[in-house]
C-alpha cells in the first residue's frame, strides 16, 4: 500500500519555499515507487508530477481565511492522506494531525524592527501553535 503524503502546495514554484518544496517533491517519488502525492492549493499553472493528484485549497497565505477555514478544507485532504507537509510555519488553527512543518527563516525574531510589534507577535503565536 502506497504512503499518501499530502503538501500545502500552494506556493508550489513561486517564491523559494515554492521551489523546495517541487524539488522536495520530485525527490521523494523519485527514490519510492510507493509514494503518492496529494497537492493541496497546487497553483492551476503548475504541472502535476507522476504519482501525484491535486485538490483544492485556496485561502491565501497568512490571511485570516487560511487560519479560520483552511485547517477544515484540508481534513478533506487528510481523509485520503497518511502525513500532511507545511512547507513554512504557518499552519492553520485547525490542520488535521499528523502533520510536519520545516521552517525555513526566522528573520522577524532576529531583526524585529523591521516587521514591527503586532507582525512580530502573530509571528511568534503561530510558530509556538505549529
Amino acid at each position: 500500500m502506497p504512503l499518501r503524503i499530502a503538501l500545502d502546495a500552494r506556493l508550489w514554484g513561486r517564491t523559494g519555499i515554492g521551489r523546495y518544496q517541487a524539488e522536495l517533491s520530485r525527490a521523494m517519488l523519485a527514490a519510492d515507487s510507493d509514494v503518492e502525492l496529494l497537492l493541496a492549493g497546487l497553483p492551476a499553472d503548475q504541472a502535476v508530477l507522476p504519482r501525484t493528484a491535486r485538490h483544492p485549497y485556496s485561502y491565501g497565505i497568512y490571511s485570516p481565511g487560511e487560519q479560520l477555514l483552511g485547517g477544515w478544507a484540508l481534513r478533506r485532504v487528510m481523509a485520503r492522506a497518511d502525513l500532511l507537509h507545511f512547507p513554512h510555519y504557518n499552519v492553520p488553527i485547525f490542520a488535521p494531525r499528523p502533520y510536519v512543518v520545516t521552517v525555513h527563516d526566522l528573520i522577524q525574531f532576529k531583526f524585529p524592527q523591521e516587521f514591527g510589534r503586532l507582525k512580530v507577535a502573530i509571528a511568534r503565536g503561530t510558530l509556538r501553535r505549529a
